[in-house]
This record gives structure tokens, C-alpha cells and sequence, in this order.
């Protein structure tokens, strides 16, 4: 990109202001660290993974994890901001996601120390609280929460070396057809996936396994 100064011939005091102005806005807007000024909000954002760690004699740090529901778009470098005892995340989109022919993925992986006086952890404008409890996941109902619990405890025993806060886990309802009998239709109709973060792989617990477990806990 060049820039021209054509000179008009006059004085004007306020032309290297404007000049200065003008440079430092075009090397901030291409400069690596630029970021386009949209906000990231929870909305927009499929899973979110929070972890409190701490190393002996260091300040605890919350380890953050996000994936965007659109794995098109790149996210940007979190911003924060204290305010009493919340901590406000602000999470741009770069700017040269507009130009990629090859976007990168939705994902994000980074650490905020909390202050032991810390009560919530929130992101975006909207201010919506991600830890201690992420407010804005989907609400999971209390059959589909005992599902959840008995696939992960099967997963931790079939996949004991896999980190759970590296996984992903998806509960599926579904109808029992009409052919079934009544006995039968009032079973759980359910299947869990868990999806290893940045593998492939899943795991899946199907509906005639959760089912014995139900029956083993009556």
C-alpha cells in the first residue's frame, strides 16, 4: 500500500496530526496483533472448559478452553478486565480472517490468574459467568444428566489415561419407534459421544448399555 501527500500549498497546522493519525492506524490495523473489533460471546461458542491449577508456591491460574459453534473463525488474544471481584474476558476475531482462504479452527486454549478474592470468571460484552458455572451451556435435564454421569464413569474406566478436560461429551435423545412395546418405551432412548480434543477418535456409550446401567442402579 503507498500513501501520497500532495501539498496544496497552504499552512495547516493540524496536517501532522492528521498525517500522524493516519500512519498509526494503518500500521495498528496490518500489524500481526490487529484484531477486527467484533466480541466473542458465549452464543457463539459450543463448549467451554474451565480448570482451576495451581504449581506449589504460584498464583492459581484457570485454565480456559473454547470452541466456537462457526470453526471458521480465528480467535484473538483474550483481553481482561477486572472489576471487583469478577474478571471480564474479551475475545476479538483477527481481522486477516477476512482474507484466509484456509480459516483456521474455532479454538482457543489459554490460562487467567485468578486473585484469591476472585468469585466469577465471565466473557464478552454480555457478561455471561463461565466459571465457576458456565451459564450459558445447554441445560442438560435430569435423566440426561444421569446418562452423562454413566457414560463418563464408563469412559474413565475403558480410557484411564485420557485427561477428561481434554474431551468433549454430546448426549443424543431420541424416540423409541412405534414397534417397541410400552414396557420398552419407557427406557431411556439415548447415545453419548466423547470426543477427544484434537483427535478424531470417539467413544460412544449406546442406548442398550446405558440401559443396563439404569437397571443396575434401580
Amino acid at each position: 500500500m503507498t500513501i501520497r501527500f500532495v501539498s496544496t500549498g497552504k499552512t495547516d497546522m493540524k496536517s501532522p496530526k492528521i498525517i500522524a493519525t493516519t500512519i498509526t492506524f494503518v500500521v495498528s490495523y496490518f500489524s500481526p496483533n490487529a484484531v477486527w473489533p467484533h466480541t466473542i460471546e458465549r452464543s457463539e461458542l459450543s463448549d467451554v472448559r474451565t480448570r482451576v491449577e495451581q504449581d506449589a508456591g504460584r498464583p492459581r491460574k484457570l485454565h480456559v478452553r473454547l470452541s466456537m459453534t462457526d470453526s471458521k473463525r480465528l480467535i484473538g488474544k483474550a483481553r481482561l478486565k477486572k472489576s471487583g471481584q469478577t474478571i471480564q474476558l474479551f475475545l476479538p476475531l483477527h481481522w486477516f480472517e477476512l482474507f484466509s482462504k484456509n480459516r483456521m479452527s474455532g479454538y482457543s486454549d489459554f490460562f487467567v490468574n485468578i486473585p484469591p478474592a476472585t468469585e466469577k470468571v465471565t466473557i464478552g460484552k454480555q457478561n455471561v459467568e463461565i466459571w465457576p458455572e458456565d451459564k450459558g451451556a445447554e441445560k442438560l435435564e435430569g435423566d440426561e444428566v444421569r446418562v452423562r454421569d454413566i457414560a463418563l464413569k464408563q469412559f474413565e474406566l475403558d480410557c484411564p489415561k485420557i485427561d477428561p478436560f481434554d474431551t468433549i461429551v454430546r448426549v443424543y435423545r431420541y424416540k423409541a419407534p412405534h414397534s417397541i412395546t410400552h414396557w420398552q418405551s419407557n427406557e431411556p432412548g439415548f447415545e453419548v459421544t466423547v470426543f477427544y480434543q484434537n483427535c478424531r477418535m470417539t467413544y460412544q456409550i449406546i442406548n442398550f448399555e446405558i440401559r443396563k446401567a439404569f437397571k443396575a442402579a434401580d
